[in-house]
């Protein structure tokens, strides 16, 4: 195999709350094979998506960590249909000789999975199943996909999953290094993890999150999604408990699934010319604000887990840095010797990696729908919401405030900060929706 170029597995979760891992200071869940991963790597607190115009997050979220660049850009010509006049990460990395793979969840058009791959097994085209009877299908190198080759899997699927991904690190003997393509159904609901994971969460032991409401103060336009309808309304303690509870349970799977993954690269002789990148689609409430979904701008659901190992990244390096979960496509490029392509939105992470940059945005900007914006910078964070002639303006600092809990878009004090974010947001990429209206 050649030596001289890494090989890459990027795994990719579904809804995982970015600050539920032990290396977090996140002590009630466990997650140790993503800590090893954090503590031997370099990991992002404050990584984020960007949103987009879908009730389900996670296809324009995955469209924009594919392919490098906005939602805007990113998506063309359907709900989920990747624009395909841009190129795929794993594309990309094909052209540039990787032999590429994929196993998992395609939440975008088959079209786009079929120029990315060269190959691939156990695919999920879809955003959510019963883990225990997912969907499944072979890659077709045609782009066809018949259904009758659709089967079932009926065991766990992020276990299936990482299997198949660890079984073609153990019996790839191309030439070519490899990129792998891993995404998980985990830890999306329905939250049902295998015993062996459930039991280690007693729902009575779990405490409830700093920010944890009843109900939110007021409508987001979210609040008939099917996310935010698994649990009544007012959210009671105990019912919140057990959804963290069984939350904790389908994040532990998913870490001991990425254990047998980085295994057989240990197995292999392949680990430390890998990198490893662990991101996610987008986070999740669990009942903090008075939400369980991620249609929301708060901290808990536009931050994303990130993570990054393997050569050339500094061992046990946390940064702060403001990051877009889709500035990976560059970062991945730039640390394997690949040509960048030039018109991306995404930035390269390799000067905050390596140290040469510690400041590399001023500010993320993230909407929902045409309802909500977000623009954050290091410490002040503007959220505006407009919802059947209702307007609301939020104002976080999160030095202070880090669970967004005191609004301060009233204070006199902060008004210039009010303004000025407002200000910014109104020329990001896509605006100020033309309902909103605020004093």
């Amino acid at each position: 195999m050649n030596a001289t170029r890494p090989n890459i597995v990027m795994l990719v979760a579904d809804d995982h709350e970015s600050r539920a891992m032990g290396w977090r200071g996140h002590a009630a869940v466990q997650t140790p094979h993503l800590d090893r991963l954090a503590h031997q790597g370099t990991a992002f607190t404050r990584a984020y998506h960007a949103g987009g115009c879908d009730d389900a997050v996670c296809i324009p979220t995955r469209a924009s960590l594919l392919t490098g660049m906005d939602c805007h850009h990113a998506l063309q010509g359907g709900r989920d249909v990747i624009n395909p006049d841009r190129i795929t990460l794993p594309q990309h990395f094909r052209h540039c000789g990787y032999h590429a793979y994929v196993s998992g969840k395609w939440h975008n058009d088959l079209a786009s999975l079929t120029r990315s791959f060269d190959d691939g097994a156990a695919v999920f085209a879809g955003g959510m199943n019963d883990h225990y009877a997912t969907p499944i299908r072979p890659f077709d190198p045609r782009g066809e996909f018949p259904e009758n080759e659709v089967t079932t899997c009926e065991r766990f699927a992020t276990d299936h999953f990482c299997d198949t991904a660890a079984e073609f690190i153990r019996t790839y003997d191309r030439q070519e290094p490899f990129f792998l393509y891993t995404a998980f159904t985990a830890p999306h609901d329905p939250r049902t993890p295998p015993a062996e994971h459930a039991d280690g969460y007693n729902s009575e032991d779990i405490p409830l999150p700093a920010n944890f409401q009843p109900e939110h103060p007021f409508d987001l336009g979210v609040r008939d999604i099917r996310d935010e309808m698994l649990t009544s309304y007012p959210r009671t303690t105990e019912r919140i408990r057990e959804e963290i509870a069984a939350y904790y349970g389908m994040i532990t799977a998913m870490d001991t699934g990425i254990g047998q993954i980085v295994n057989a690269l240990k197995q292999s002789g392949l680990l430390e010319n890998t990198i490893i990148l662990y991101t996610g689609d987008h986070g999740l409430a669990v009942g903090q604000h008075g939400l369980l979904g991620k249609q929301n701008l708060y901290e808990h659901s536009s931050r994303v887990p990130l993570i990054l190992y393997g050569p050339g990244i500094p061992k046990n390096r946390i940064s702060s840095a403001l990051v877009y979960s889709w500035d990976t496509f560059p970062t991945l490029c730039e640390l394997c010797q690949v040509s960048i392509p030039a018109d991306l939105d995404a930035h390269s992470l390799a000067p905050v990696i390596s140290g040469t940059a510690d400041n590399f945005r001023e500010r993320i900007f993230c909407q929902y729908q045409q309802t909500q914006r977000m623009l954050s910078e290091t410490r002040w964070k503007l959220i505006l919401t407009s919802w059947r002639g209702q307007s609301h303006v939020q104002l976080f600092d999160l030095e202070q405030d880090p669970d967004e809990l005191q609004n301060l878009a009233s204070h006199p004090d902060c008004r210039q900060h009010v303004e000025r974010l407002t200000n910014q947001l109104a020329s990001s990429p896509a605006g100020l929706p033309y309902h909103f209206t605020h004093d």
